[in-house]
């Protein structure tokens, strides 16, 4: 994923869409996406990913090949929401650890 310059993800085999954007990779996915819907969405809704079909693929990445402003835009925000998404992560494990803690020191 590190060396792509483009993600396809698609809901198939359980891929993460999470780990291209965090590489700061323009994420296209695909229709069949039913273990990520949330995410999925979410990222559509700020921008973040791009929703393509199997006859609009190639139209897609094609786009993106030529309008490098376009590909720094999908590459940041994919960028930015995942970071977001590990920044919450983090701090909910680190209140469980927190908790945990503070139970056994009790």
């Amino acid at each position: 994923v590190s060396q792509s310059r483009y993600c396809f993800v698609d809901g198939i085999g359980g891929h993460n869409i999470l780990e291209p954007a965090a590489l700061a990779k323009p994420v296209i996915t695909g229709e069949f996406n039913q273990n990520f819907d949330d995410i999925i969405d979410a990222m559509f809704e700020s921008g973040a990913v791009i929703k393509s079909s199997s006859e609009a693929i190639c139209g897609d990445v094609v786009k993106l090949f030529q309008n490098k402003s376009k590909y720094k835009e999908f590459a940041t925000k994919a960028n930015e929401f995942a970071m977001q998404k590990s920044q919450s992560h983090i701090s909910l494990i680190n209140k469980i650890i927190n908790d945990i803690f503070n139970k056994q020191s009790n």
